[in-house]
């Protein structure tokens, strides 16, 4: 049998479930501040870049996670720096 069409089925609605629960918790975000969602996309694509870039190097599995979770907290801190300096000063 072919179960392809009920998988896709099955993703369309978990997606479309998960963008109901985004919705609101997004545009509140936006209320608060609008940077916030901008800087949560590129530390989130920061953190994807460094997990991709890991993997073709094989290594042993605990070192690897380890090389990627410093990779990713490194870059993180990287952009935090670069983008603050761009941000008003509050206090």
């Amino acid at each position: 049998m072919d179960h392809w069409p009920c998988r896709y089925a099955l993703l369309a609605g978990a997606a479309f479930s998960q963008g109901l629960t985004l919705g609101p918790l997004i545009s509140m975000v936006l209320a608060v501040h609008p940077g916030i969602l901008f800087t949560a996309f590129l530390a989130t694509a920061a953190s994807f870049a460094c997990f991709s870039g890991a993997e073709p190097y094989p290594h042993t599995t605990s070192a690897t996670h380890a090389q990627q979770a410093i990779q990713a907290t490194l870059v993180k801190l990287i952009c935090l720096c670069f983008f603050g300096s761009w941000s008003p000063a509050q206090g």
